[in-house]
C-alpha cells in the first residue's frame, strides 16, 4: 500500500507471497506512486519558482528604495525580469493622457541595442500594440497574423 501522509510518501513493503496482491494490482500501485512522485516533483519546480520570483521582487523593492535615476532603477528591473522571462525586446512606455502621446524613458532592442533621444520625444502610437495594451489593460502575445488583425 503507497500512501501519502504528512507530505511525505510512505511505502509499506511486503512480498508478493506474503501480500497475496495480483499483478494488475501491483501495477496499478506502482502507477499510483509514479503519481505521488510526479506531484512531489511538480511541487520542488513550483517552490523553486515562487523562490525565483520571490527574490526578483525583493531585489527590484531594494533597488526603488536606493536613490538614483529613473533611469538606473529601471535597468535593474530590466536585469531581474531577465530572470524570469525573455527580455530581449524590452521598453517602458509612458502614456500621457493629455496629448494622447508615450514616451520611452528606457529601450533595449535585439537589432539596436542603444538608447536614442527620440525614445523620450513624445509619440503618437494610435492603432499600435502599445495603444491596444493600454487600453485593454492586458499583455498579449502577438505573431504576425495577430498583428494584422490588430492594427
Amino acid at each position: 500500500m503507497i500512501q501519502l501522509s504528512g507530505g511525505a510518501i510512505e511505502q509499506e513493503v511486503s512480498s508478493l507471497s506474503d501480500a497475496g496482491k495480483t499483478k494488475e494490482q501491483l501495477i496499478h500501485e506502482l502507477d499510483e506512486a509514479r503519481k505521488w512522485i510526479v506531484a512531489l516533483e511538480l511541487s520542488e519546480i513550483e517552490q523553486k519558482r515562487a523562490e525565483t520570483l520571490q527574490s526578483v521582487l525583493l531585489k527590484i523593492a531594494q533597488a526603488s528604495n536606493m536613490p538614483g535615476s529613473l533611469k538606473n532603477l529601471v535597468r535593474v528591473i530590466h536585469n531581474q525580469l531577465a530572470v524570469l522571462i525573455d527580455t530581449t525586446n524590452f521598453y517602458v512606455a509612458l502614456y500621457n493622457p493629455g496629448d494622447d502621446t508615450y514616451t520611452f524613458p528606457y529601450a533595449v532592442d535585439e537589432k539596436d541595442a542603444f538608447f536614442h533621444d527620440e525614445y523620450l520625444v513624445p509619440q503618437q502610437q494610435k492603432g499600435g500594440l502599445i495603444d491596444y495594451v493600454r487600453r485593454n489593460g492586458e499583455s498579449i502575445r502577438v505573431d504576425k497574423d495577430i498583428l494584422q488583425r490588430l492594427i
